[in-house]
């Protein structure tokens, strides 16, 4: 084993020192590479010097910052991280978490604890303490994209219409999620090791990232020991209702909102299709014809030897670039490919499962899946 590192490993006042940037726009030093999460490390950096001018003031990049000391700092940052952060939080919502912690401690006007004693201090957070929170988010430019990186997301954002050919989409199955689809949606795992595994499974949640309404949750914590006495390697199920199609649909399509942010290459997604109760059957990428899956096996950002029972197949995995976060997304399938022998002329049945592979450790946020449509479509 390698000693530990001896000496600074960080200058939160001049990042630059260790080779980590102090702003956004710190082009010489800003990582963009997908490794090391987006350079979660390396571009600790930013909010690093942020704390320190709020601490300490100073002048940088346009800005004049007077320093409001520790103790009133390191609540705010408290404040922050326990009532406004969440896993996925990006730079521009830590921004925004830091704002609203020290309004809040501003209106509350209590005489903060003392940091080494927990006796009060006499210190009390300020209308003007707070300018200068505004005043270091802006120097270091913590709401600022590094359009320097050229990120994309993971999902496309601009959708073709649903039927093509002067058609209109007919619904033969639509839940948006929004009343409890418990009951006719079912949820399951299954585990490699079942003793080791924390039960876990889909989730209907209430709050979801980016939007209000209500969608299926398939969490991807980060815990586990990649070892047998807790391997977390498993699969979560996700499974519609028996779907009855009417005789005639020759042309079934599906169309679903998604966001993902899975720890990329080793937690991943699909769809699975099974057609009058017989084997479930991964709906191939080549199926999709607007975002399909990005995980493709034995490429680049796939992981050889990963433990989640899903490896090996074409998936969903990772997040959008630059962050550890993800973004809705709407994902459509050709199905014609999954007609009974009698090509859909007769009525038939559909079911649909969405998994979530683990492996045995770690992880990052987990995949939302909402507004569920099986249609078909119909000339105008």
């Amino acid at each position: 084993m390698s000693p530990p590192p001896t000496g600074g490993l960080r200058d939160m006042w001049n990042p630059s020192c260790y080779a980590n940037p102090g702003k956004v726009s710190d082009v010489a030093y800003y990582t963009c590479a997908a490794d090391d999460s987006g350079g979660v490390h390396t571009n600790s950096g930013i909010p690093n010097h942020a704390y320190a001018l709020i601490v300490d003031g100073g002048n940088y990049n346009g800005q004049s910052i007077t320093g409001i000391g520790f103790t009133k700092a390191a609540h705010i940052y408290w404040q922050a991280k326990t009532v406004y952060q969440v896993p996925y939080t990006d730079f521009a919502d830590h921004a925004d978490a830091l704002e609203a912690a020290c309004n809040d401690l501003a209106v509350a006007g209590t005489d903060l604890p003392s940091l080494l004693t927990g006796d009060p201090s006499g210190e009390i957070v300020t209308a003007a303490d707070c300018t200068q929170v505004s005043n270091a988010i802006a120097a270091v430019e913590m709401r600022n994209p590094p359009t320097q990186c050229n990120f994309q997301p993971l999902l496309k954002k601009n959708p073709p219409t649903k039927c093509a050919n002067n058609q209109s989409p007919v619904d033969i199955f639509v839940d948006d999620f929004e009343t409890n689809p418990l009951g006719s949606w079912t949820v399951s795992h299954t585990a490699v090791h079942p003793a080791d595994f924390i039960p876990r499974d889909w989730q209907w949640q209430n709050a979801i990232p980016d939007r209000s309404g209500s969608a299926f949750f398939a969490p991807d914590p980060d815990i586990g020991t990649c070892d047998v006495g807790g391997d977390q390697s498993g699969v979560l199920h996700l499974t519609s209702p028996v779907i009855n199609v009417p005789g005639g649909t020759l042309n079934p399509f599906l169309a679903f909102q998604h966001w993902v942010a899975t720890e990329a290459g080793f937690d991943v997604g699909n769809l699975k299709i099974r057609v009058n109760g017989g084997p479930w059957q991964l709906v191939a990428p080549g199926d999709y014809f607007y975002n399909p899956y990005n995980l493709i096996p034995n490429a680049a950002g796939s992981a050889p030897g990963s433990t989640d029972p899903l490896a090996g197949q074409t998936a969903f995995s990772g997040s959008d670039g630059g962050t550890v976060s993800g973004s809705w997304g709407w994902s459509y399938i050709d199905l014609h490919r999954y007609l009974p022998p009698t090509g859909g002329g007769d009525p038939y049945t559909v079911q649909l499962r969405w998994d979530l592979g683990t492996d045995g450790c770690t992880g990052q946020v987990g995949w939302f899946v909402d507004d569920v449509d099986l249609y078909t479509c119909r000339q105008n």
